[in-house]
């Protein structure tokens, strides 16, 4: 069933299945976990602390970024949950209690929230983007898990 909300759409199982098996495949997922919690790190990639993600850079830049690219609509598959079509307006990039994983049916960019207190970014466009226009990024580099989110 599709929400009434024009900002999203549930996925059905099969579509669902079938669009996170390509993500995964693409981008060598391995049990609803990404680099750095699994795996070796892809080329054009990098992992952040989560609230400095949010904070600094924040979903409204991310959506710019997006959208310039020509970005209007991605998909959200959690870790044992739903999966999502999503418009650019209404991505919000965050771990909520399940591993998250958004990109959009080109598979050429990846972001991925973790339990670990990170996100991961995947794409040489996207990452390039990103440190354009994140002047803090290597000082929020992730190297830890749980990291401690200041006051």
């Amino acid at each position: 069933m599709n929400s009434p909300d024009a900002h999203f759409r549930r996925l059905e199982k099969d579509e669902a299945a079938r669009l996170y098996q390509h993500l995964c495949s693409t981008w060598s997922i391995r049990e609803h976990c990404w680099w750095p919690l699994s795996g070796d790190r892809p080329a054009h990639a990098e992992c952040f602390q989560d609230h400095y993600f949010a904070h600094e850079l924040g979903e409204e830049s991310l959506r710019r970024i997006l959208t310039a690219h020509g970005v209007t609509h991605l998909y959200e598959h959690r870790e044992g949950g739903e999966s999502y079509e999503l418009s650019v307006s209404s991505f919000e990039p965050h771990y909520n209690g399940l591993e998250g994983f958004w990109s959009d049916k080109n598979l050429d960019w990846i972001i991925y929230a973790s339990h670990e207190s990170s996100i991961t970014v995947g794409g040489e466009w996207l990452l390039n983007e990103i440190k354009t226009v994140w002047p803090q990024w290597q000082q929020r580099i992730w190297t830890t898990p749980f990291f401690e989110r200041p006051q």
